[in-house]
């Protein structure tokens, strides 16, 4: 009965008449961006690569090297979803952002200066873990 009284568009949503929704929507927008951006999912599909890159040649061992990056994902998510309730969401984006900035610079540090695949796994693993803190 109420959806028949109004009648709602994209425009509504995409156009707000308020500033609140206007505020709103200008948050999620640059929320979804900024967590594409990120390039966690690169990560991800690249890790073999990057593993060959720090010097791991033989295919299955880069590929088993993948593994404490997927589980640092897994402990990321399973640590941020109790925190999300009691410390809230900004903390956690400005932390876990913090963060993935810090051992992205740190990883680039380890292959500059050539640290070895046992810092590249643990940068690689540490950014993983923070995103999933930042946008769980």
């Amino acid at each position: 009965v109420i959806a028949a009284e109004t009648s709602n568009s994209y425009s509504d949503v995409l156009c707000p008449d308020t500033r609140a929704l206007k505020a709103a929507l200008h948050i999620s927008l640059g929320l979804a961006i900024a967590q594409q951006i990120t390039g966690s999912e690169a990560v991800i599909y690249y890790t073999p690569e990057i593993m060959k890159s720090a010097g791991i040649s033989n295919q299955s061992e880069q590929m088993l090297w993948a593994l404490p990056v997927g589980c640092a994902k897994l402990a990321g998510e399973l640590v941020s979803v109790p925190l999300l309730d009691t410390q809230g969401r900004r903390p956690m984006l400005l932390i876990g952002g913090a963060m993935q900035f810090i051992t992205l610079f740190f990883l680039s540090l380890s292959f500059l200066y050539k640290w070895g695949f046992a810092s590249t796994i643990v940068f690689v693993s540490a950014f993983m873990f923070f995103f999933e803190v930042a946008a769980p």
